[in-house]
């Protein structure tokens, strides 16, 4: 088997980096945000792109009030050019993807061209496990790129796992008919001691092209009003 040609591999890259900008020529915008232990989900299109003031209000709204600098702290982060996080250990593992580099900046992670539709035991996607997450209350957010084919929209399958044989929390998020940026911020309580926590983002049927971007994972204790002062 002939090694691969560095040449032709910068080349490749190179030919999908342009289409992506090409793309983006038109692009839109979208937040998702939701609970995860409760299965809620608000999707909101915008014609700008998304602002941590924002990101906050809208995840306010499931329950908990989040201040913006929820996004601003520590965080565990996994990106295509930083797959693996040693300390606290974390990585990724993205399968069936059309592009996977990762030892040149920028890395890429993409799924170009996929089928209109394909059998449930055709998987793409990405699945993501953190060894040592925060306990209690957290905030995980997904930034992605996404276009469904032509005339239609598609859909991306979320799932988190606590334990081996705990059950999975579900939820799908729509893609409408354009190419934009999604932002997904969701929340949920990890309990103490979890053997890991584990995070799946699956393309559904529907879905022509996906590029990842990054993960990120920190703890996020709800924001609470101070007391007003005593006379």
């Amino acid at each position: 088997m002939d090694a691969p040609n560095p040449r032709e591999a910068l080349e490749e890259r190179r030919a999908m980096r342009r289409r992506l900008y090409e793309l983006a020529e038109t692009q839109r915008w979208v937040h998702h945000v939701a609970d995860l232990d409760s299965g809620e989900l608000v999707t909101t299109p915008l014609d700008r792109p998304v602002t941590p003031l924002s990101r906050a209000e809208r995840l306010s709204r499931l329950g908990d009030r989040f201040d913006p600098s929820v996004f601003f702290g520590p965080s565990q982060r996994l990106t295509p050019s930083e797959a693996y996080q040693p300390s606290p250990e974390a990585w990724l593992e993205a399968l069936n993807a059309s592009v996977y580099t990762h030892s040149h900046f920028p890395g890429a992670i993409w799924w170009d061209e996929l089928p209109q539709q394909f059998s449930v035991g055709a998987y793409f996607g990405l699945y993501f496990e953190f060894a040592a997450p925060p306990v209690g209350p957290s905030v995980a957010s997904i930034s992605l790129y996404a276009q469904p084919w032509h005339g239609g929209g598609g859909a991306l399958r979320l799932r988190s796992y606590a334990a081996p044989d705990g059950p999975a929390t579900e939820l799908v998020i729509p893609v409408d008919p354009f190419f934009g940026e999604h932002i997904v911020d969701f929340k949920s309580v990890i309990p103490p001691a979890p053997l890991y926590f584990g995070i799946s983002l699956d393309l559904r049927p529907g879905i022509k092209f996906m590029a990842f971007d990054e993960i990120s994972l920190r703890a996020a204790q709800p924001w609470v009003e101070p007391e007003p002062p005593i006379d």
